[in-house]
This record gives C-alpha cells, structure tokens and sequence, in this order.
C-alpha cells in the first residue's frame, strides 16, 4: 500500500543543516535498531517501523518522492528486530517463530527460518550479506543460530542457560558479538562457537 508524501524539511536554526522529517501522524514511528542502518546504501529508502495502523509493522519511504509504503501487515513483529539486507532488497525481522524476509517496496513476505518452541528476538546480518544471526529464547535459556540467507539453511552457533540478545558479526564476520545479562553488558564468541567469553562487561 502506498500512502501520500509525508516528507517535511528544515534548517536547524544552530547549525544549519537541513532536517527532513520523514513521517508524521499521531502515531508512534521509530528506526531500526540503532546498531543498524535504517537507509539503504543508495539513499533511496528509510525504512522505519510504524504504529499507525495498531500494532507494530515496517513501513519504507522513498526520499525523492517521499512516498510511504508499508511492507507487512502482521501482530507478532519483535519491532527492533529489522535488518536490511547487504543488497537493500530486503528487511529481515522476526516474528512469532520466524525469522522473515521483506521485499522493498512491494512487501513480499518469504519465511526465512522456523524455530519451533522459541521465541525468535533479534537479527543481525554478515558483512559478506550471505548470512544472518538470530537471538532466540525458551524456557530461560538463549540460544544464536546463523541462517544461510541462500539456502535457509540453520546451523546453532551458542546456547546458553540465560540472556544472549542482540547478536551482531564483527567488521571482519569471524567473531558474533551478543548481550548477556546484567555484568556481561557484551560478550564474543567466534563464529564456530567456540571461546565464547565477555568482552565488555
């Protein structure tokens, strides 16, 4: 569905520099996760998750035309689990069970991966744009698995008793950095899962 333009500009009186606004409405509209981009590498996207319409669900605006296009259309979206992909096709997320792919701007859904008996929370993407990892829990346990972006093929990186959220690959994609709880503010393991061990606490 597209919505009408929404886009709005102006100067920061301090600095000068031009702010556009890329929605408005009485509703509540955020980014993706702040450890992400919420543009597309050309800039002709901000995608953004939206409350408009009730729950939440992930919206795209086109900067040129500032045209709005809202991409899903569900009431299980963990909404900071967005992630583009390496190729700015796609916005990956979690919903339920899943792990979900997104097209942009036509909204086409594809079920990425299924994890029976736990909630899937956050995604982060490789470098090389060939991969994704999922934070998932149950039953007071959390649990990484990397996910084949080609294939969908799933492979269990780390499983803990506890927290292991917001999972993201180094720069170099060796190494997944995640949140544990409370004095383990970030942790690392190789990729492998092996070593795993806080890095910062």
């Amino acid at each position: 569905m597209i919505f009408s333009p929404r886009l709005s500009a102006q100067r920061d009186p301090i600095t000068g520099v031009r702010v556009v606004q890329v929605t408005s409405g009485g509703a509540a509209n955020h980014h993706l996760y702040p450890s992400g981009s919420t543009c597309t590498s050309d800039g002709r996207f901000v995608v953004h998750v939206s409350r408009e319409k009730g729950p939440p669900n992930f919206c795209c605006t086109e900067t040129a035309s500032g045209e709005l296009w809202r991409l899903t259309y569900r009431r299980d979206i963990n909404p900071f689990s967005g992630a583009l992909t390496r190729d700015d096709l796609a916005v990956l997320f979690t919903a339920g069970e899943g792990l979900w792919a997104v097209t942009m701007p036509d909204g086409t859904e594809t079920l990425m991966a299924s994890f029976a008996g736990s909630r899937a929370m956050e995604v982060g993407v490789s470098p090389d744009g060939r991969f994704a990892v999922v934070t998932l829990r149950a039953g007071g346990r959390g649990r990484i698995v990397e996910v084949d972006l080609a294939s969908c093929a799933c492979r269990d990186v780390l499983e803990r008793n506890g927290v292991a959220s917001r999972a993201r690959y180094s720069p170099l994609g060796d190494r997944i950095l995640y949140s544990g709880a409370a004095g383990e503010r970030v942790r690392v393991v190789n990729r492998d899962g092996t070593a795993d061990r806080i890095f910062y606490p």
